[in-house]
């Protein structure tokens, strides 16, 4: 019987390990899970934008304006649906643009 016991205990305390372990892994930051460059970001935000930007001042000068009207009485949803109907852009891609406008 104490062996039973024993065993049983030591089942429990490598329970107790995994879940420690796991909830580490969960409660960690991004960064500390898949540590990337900052200045690669940023590169990349700033490429982003200036795509942003150039398709913005392609587009014609009244839906350019109302997306900029929009976007200043904290309508985003409005902006992201008139920026996709005009450009034909994905959902997550008008959603980025109108952030970056923000």
């Amino acid at each position: 019987m104490p062996i039973v016991l024993i065993g049983g205990g030591i089942f429990v305390l490598g329970l107790m390990a995994v879940m420690a372990l796991f909830l580490l892994r969960l409660l960690s930051t991004p960064a500390e899970r898949d540590p990337v460059d900052q200045h690669e970001l940023q590169q990349r935000r700033d490429e982003r934008k200036a795509r942003f930007q150039k398709l913005l001042t392609d587009l014609p000068t009244s839906t350019r304006d109302e997306i900029i009207d929009l976007i200043g009485q904290r309508q985003k949803i409005a902006a992201i649906k008139l920026l996709r109907d005009a450009t034909g852009m994905g959902l997550r891609e008008a959603k980025e643009a109108v952030e970056l406008l923000e």
